[in-house]
């Protein structure tokens, strides 16, 4: 098993933001990191990243989609 510190990380990330966004503001950005994707608002981007393995990406998604981050 591998582990993912984001204190550790330091290499630059290659964000980018989904088509679907359009024009409207509730956007986030993502970027891989080899390990671990971060994802950050793209309207604070100082705010703070959250980080998912590649375990807890799918399931991240999946709520996004059906409006279900309770």
């Amino acid at each position: 098993m591998s582990t993912f510190s984001p204190a550790s990380h330091n290499a630059p990330v290659d964000w980018f933001t989904s088509s679907y966004s359009g024009a409207n503001s509730n956007c986030v950005e993502a970027g891989y990191l080899g390990v671990a994707i971060a994802v950050r608002d793209t309207k604070d981007r100082e705010a703070g990243t959250q980080f998912f393995g590649p375990a807890a990406w799918g399931p991240f998604v999946t709520a996004v989609k059906n409006y279900d981050l309770t």
